[in-house]
């Protein structure tokens, strides 16, 4: 995708590309900081300067790099040297807040020298790691994407991608993604099957992890249903439920346990060839935990945790509505408006709400809360 193919940060778009020029009349330019909150595109920016402009791509994540010398020997000649193709290389590392201290110490010495572009991706500009990068490098913010764009994003990815979809819930899913691009195609793809259809699929993956005595049948389950974090949730909210046996419900428990612990590395140290650890100890871990299958039939349960948290997300989103048309009527702030949602109990006609949102609206101002 090239630069002007992306939606929003418009000014950047320009910046990018009166830096690239220069490059390609031969002005040596700063490395460019692209820095700016999750999901709006930052790494894709950076790949659509390589595509504008036709360069070689060298990309990495400072996550998996980590220390000096593993950075020198990923990026070190490729920043120093000329393209095997004798145009320019774009280097591109994401994730730069991720190195140790050795590490950055080495790519200020390897920005320094570059001759070729390069771009980092951080999330926090003025984070104290970068305090010595950030002097050699001309930042550039990319801000949320804005509803409108995100609206014309996704309007477009449905008809590409052959996504039926109603455009009141298009545009609440571009409304709730408060400007994370990435974020509201995710929402857009996942809304393809119906809760319905993904609650069954789940289930018969569930069904069989607990019935199967095979690591390769268990495994399969994983692949047939793809969302690990799901599954893993069910496997936990069921096992007491399917497991009566003391010994074999402790085992489980033992392998979901050491599962989490491996996320809990990936998350720590950005290194996702633990995933494969995850998913074996938390699926086939508990499919094995048991001596023999049990034959009785289990009605398996929805996982309590996502279920709290699902109630949470749609109270604020009702919430925030509420607030909306009270602050609308009385000339206010939604924040505002709703700390008095105690003492306009009795108003609730006058502000036109729906059912969901009377109902709602009534219970908020018994509690308070």
């Amino acid at each position: 995708m090239k630069l002007d193919e992306l939606a929003g940060n418009d000014s950047i778009k320009e910046e990018l590309k009166i830096w690239a020029l220069n490059w390609q009349r031969g002005k040596r330019q700063q490395p460019i900081m692209l820095y700016g909150p999750t999901g709006v595109g930052k790494t894709s920016f950076a790949h659509a300067v390589a595509e504008t402009f036709d360069w070689e791509l060298i990309e990495t994540n400072a996550g998996e790099l980590r220390n000096a010398d593993n950075l020198k020997s990923v990026i070190g000649s490729s920043a120093s040297t000329g393209s095997l193709f004798g145009g320019l290389r774009l280097v591109v590392i994401d994730e730069v807040e991720y190195l140790d201290r050795g590490g950055m110490a080495t790519l200020v010495r390897i920005v320094r020298d570059a001759l070729q572009p390069m771009i980092l991706v951080a999330d926090d500009y003025w984070s104290l790691k970068l305090s010595a990068i950030r002097t050699i490098c001309f930042p550039l913010q990319l801000k949320k994407v804005s509803q409108l764009s995100i609206e014309e994003v996704l309007n477009e990815t449905s008809k590409k991608e052959g996504i039926a979809i109603d455009p009141v819930k298009l545009k609440e899913i571009a409304q709730t993604s408060q400007g994370d691009l990435r974020g509201a195609i995710v929402d857009l793809r996942a809304g393809i099957a119906s809760d319905r259809e993904r609650e069954i699929d789940v289930f018969n993956a569930v069904k069989n992890i607990f019935k199967t005595m095979k690591y390769s049948e268990a495994m399969q389950s994983n692949f047939q249903f793809s969302d690990l974090d799901l599954l893993v949730a069910w496997l936990e909210e069921n096992a007491f439920l399917e497991y009566d046996r003391f010994e074999d419900f402790a085992l489980a428990m033992d392998y979901l346990s050491k599962s989490a612990v491996f996320k809990g590395r990936i998350m720590r140290k950005q290194n996702f060839t633990y995933l494969r650890y995850v998913a074996a100890l938390a699926i086939a871990g508990v499919a094995l935990s048991k001596r023999e299958p049990y034959k009785k039939f289990v009605k398996y349960q929805f996982p309590s945790r996502i279920k709290m948290l699902s109630n949470s997300a749609k109270s604020r989103a009702l919430l925030k509505h509420i607030g909306l048309k009270m602050g609308e009527k009385l000339h206010c702030s939604s924040r505002d408006a709703l700390k008095d949602i105690v003492f306009q109990k009795k108003s609730a006609g006058f502000f036109g709400f729906e059912d969901e949102e009377g109902g709602f609206f009534e219970r908020f101002g018994k509690t308070g809360n």
